[in-house]
């Protein structure tokens, strides 16, 4: 599932790119770097709830990927 994400955001950021006013990579970049945040703060040693626990092992995947 992950590639499939992965590789629809190439396509639309390749689509994108021949328009003049194109938003989908910038979109794709906060995407990116919010899950690399999410990551980040799941690295902490804190006692975090199991439901939060369970959100970052969801991220997890799509901010290694893109690293």
């Amino acid at each position: 599932m992950v590639v499939f994400l992965i590789i629809g955001l190439i396509k639309s950021t390749l689509a994108g790119a021949k328009e003049r006013k194109n938003v989908t990579s910038i979109y794709t970049k906060i995407l990116m770097n919010h899950f690399q945040l999410l990551i980040l703060t799941a690295n902490f040693e804190f006692d975090w709830p199991v439901f939060v626990k369970e959100f970052f092992e969801i991220a997890e995947p799509v901010a290694e990927v893109s690293q």
